[in-house]
């Protein structure tokens, strides 16, 4: 009976992510020359509805993408 919660509570997590998951992978595709490109701003409406895992993952790759994006401002 719990795996079988753990399983439904997976699934409702994920269809609540489901309206997020086209804009986070677009904006994580390329990674801009400019680092106040509007797709390097935290995305508020996702991050609401994120798991602490999928809040602390999403954080660790958006300030990597803003330090790349930092440094091709420079060249």
């Amino acid at each position: 009976m719990i795996k079988f919660k753990n399983i439904l509570e997976w699934i409702l997590y994920q269809l609540k992510m489901l309206k997020h998951r086209p804009r986070l992978i677009w904006n994580s595709l390329y990674i801009r020359k400019n680092e106040f490109h509007k797709s390097l701003e935290i995305d508020m409406k996702s991050v609401i509805d994120m798991s602490e895992k999928d809040r602390k993952q999403y954080f660790e790759n958006l300030t990597k993408r803003r330090e790349i994006a930092h440094y091709r401002d420079f060249k």
